[in-house]
């Protein structure tokens, strides 16, 4: 099989979700400060040096010398970090504010302080301005959205004007996402369901993607023709509304219980351990290695955040909508990265939906639902190895269907 050669694409405009331009940084209000909770804050050397190199008071300087310090890390171009005792920024006073910024300017802070929790990426449709959902003062604006997430889309200047280099396939790429922000925001359908017909729609795709790549001529050269799967998608949705499509399907607690001890594990979220603990009152079989887990109180305390989630229906509607932006999903190159990236979606969602009922087990409240989001997307999200560890476990033991992916979404 041949690979796609890549081509030259102009980047001509900025796309943003609509309440991009609303995000301001709550300060020392902040309920999960990005400065701590054991985060690596690690930045480049040219930040490291406008740090060294700024006028600072001797306390700030004493500060500094403590906080900041030279690494050797040869996997990324990372040249200094911050400590984090305890989990927390040196930087950090006792009102929560960064002294650093305080006392230096917003200018002095590494870029990775200054931008956080907005990213910019290019991708086939152009330069796209997103934000994570680890962060509180996001998780609010979502909160507040009862209407379905719009976008901006501006012209960048002529001048200076970059290209990408993108492989015809990725150029499917904005056309497939915006179907896919169409289905997850289909509200005639419970969000589970639409999960599940945005599997149903990308696995069409997927087996057209894998016959085109049996063809090294018409890959190598021109993108896949989408009128086929527009025409089946079509099909599909008007089935799905008109018919009984989810009647039959139900999910199996134990499997998405023992599924995310695992994602817990794997990420060694200590946080999340002990309440997940406490949820599931973990034992260990007196003749086997496997945890057993006690589905009772998890099936009692999501019916509780079923019901409370469901005054605010909107707000995991549009967490997974700005999980699709900002992580530009679905990657459309090959049928192994677009399936991938559903993959990982559904895990998301259903982490979700886990962490936030183990995080409610005492009392369900907005806050707790907030603090669980924020952990899962900082285990997931922002930590590299963690997230190739479980894409690896889930490609490696064949738990990737789309009837696996069901069980994680329905729970």
């Amino acid at each position: 099989m041949n690979e796609q050669k890549k081509q030259s694409v102009p980047m001509r405009v900025r796309l943003m979700p609509s309440y991009y331009p609303r995000f301001a940084c709550t300060g020392g209000d902040c309920r999960f400060s990005c400065c701590d909770g054991g985060w690596k804050i690690a930045f480049n050397k040219k930040d490291y040096l406008k740090i060294k190199r700024a006028a600072k008071s001797p306390e700030l300087e004493q500060l500094c010398e403590t906080t900041c310090r030279c690494i050797r890390d040869t996997n990324s171009n990372s040249y200094a970090e911050f400590r984090l005792p305890d989990g927390r920024c040196g930087f950090l006073n006792g009102q929560n504010l960064c002294s650093l910024q305080i006392e230096c300017g917003h200018d002095t802070l590494p870029k990775v302080c200054r931008v956080y929790p907005r990213t910019e990426r290019y991708t086939p449709y152009g330069k796209e301005c997103s934000m994570t959902p680890s962060c509180d003062a996001v998780l609010d604006i979502l909160w507040d959205m009862p209407d379905s997430i719009d976008f901006i889309e501006e012209e960048l200047p002529h001048a200076p004007r970059i290209t990408a280099l993108f492989a015809p396939n990725e150029l499917l790429f904005p056309e497939v996402r915006a179907q896919c922000v169409d289905i997850l925001q289909a509200r005639q359908f419970s969000l589970d369901h639409r999960m599940l017909l945005l599997g149903m729609v990308l696995n069409m795709l997927k087996e057209q993607l894998l016959a085109a790549e049996q063809q090294p001529k018409e890959w190598a050269e021109q993108p896949l023709d989408l009128t086929v799967w527009q025409q089946k998608v079509g099909l599909l949705l008007e089935g799905a509304a008109s018919g009984h499509m989810f009647d039959t399907l139900s999910g199996n607690t134990q499997m998405f219980l023992s599924n995310h001890l695992l994602t817990v594990l794997v990420t060694q979220s200590h946080e999340m351990l002990d309440k997940v603990q406490t949820m599931l009152g973990l034992k260990r079989g007196e003749k086997e290695e496997s945890l057993r887990v006690d589905p009772e109180c998890y099936l009692k305390t999501a019916a509780k955040v079923q019901a409370f989630l469901a005054q605010h229906a909107h707000f995991m509607e549009n967490l997974m909508v700005n999980n699709l932006f900002y992580l530009a999903y679905p990657r459309t190159a090959t049928a192994e990265a677009l399936w991938q990236d559903y993959v990982a979606l559904c895990n998301l969602y259903s982490y979700y939906k886990f962490c936030i009922t183990a995080s409610c087990v005492e009392e369900v409240s907005k806050e707790r639902v907030f603090w669980a989001v924020a952990r899962c997307s900082r285990d997931l999200l922002h930590n590299a190895q963690g997230a190739a560890e479980l894409r690896t476990q889930f490609f490696a033991h064949n738990s990737d269907s789309l009837a696996h992916m069901a069980i994680l979404i329905l729970g």
